[in-house]
């Protein structure tokens, strides 16, 4: 690489050169990077997750210690109220986590299954067939409603809705996207 720059009283330049064997250890793992970053971040997940589940932490409780930089008793610090920033960030990764977890397997599993059934793999000849029609023709209808308006309707059946249950009702409607 080559920089000049222009002074008053002449031309400087600059010259720095760069070997390729001057990092060996990023040019061995250049290639891995990306599956090692992934497997990096799936951990980091994972074991918030898993953490979240052990924590008896109450989002409301005020210690009255105030504000407090991070330190080895609280990671992250504190807020104004004296509430563990760390903590709270494992149990928000826990809570927002899980939900779409179960609509993304929810879709996988029965959008797998429905279009396994629907390629007659399993049942040939006009059983099969019929079968098929069936499936793909539920599939469309099930594409066919709007996805807000059918979670509305689910939620006016459920008696007691939370946040699950859409997240359910999400991935009954997403299955027919996977099937296809």
């Amino acid at each position: 690489w080559e920089m000049r720059i222009g002074l008053p009283g002449g031309l400087l330049m600059l010259r720095i050169e760069r070997k390729d064997d001057q990092y060996p250890l990023i040019e061995k793992i250049k290639d891995k990077l990306p599956g090692l970053l992934l497997y990096l971040f799936s951990l980091i997940i994972l074991v918030m997750v898993i953490v979240g589940y052990f924590i008896q932490y109450d989002g409301l409780d005020l210690r009255g210690i105030g504000l407090c930089p991070p330190c080895w008793k609280h990671l992250f610090g504190t807020d104004l109220d004296g509430r563990d920033l760390f903590i709270r960030t494992i149990i928000g990764t826990k809570a927002y986590f899980f939900p779409g977890l179960l609509a993304i397997t929810i879709s996988t599993v029965l959008g797998t299954l429905f279009g396994f059934l629907s390629s007659g793999a399993i049942l040939r000849g006009i059983g099969g067939r019929l079968i098929t029609f069936w499936i793909t023709s539920f599939m469309d209808v099930l594409e066919s409603f709007p996805k807000y308006i059918t979670i509305l309707l689910f939620i006016l059946i459920i008696k007691e809705p939370n946040f699950y249950h859409v997240m359910i009702i999400l991935g009954l409607i997403n299955a027919s996207k996977s099937g296809k």
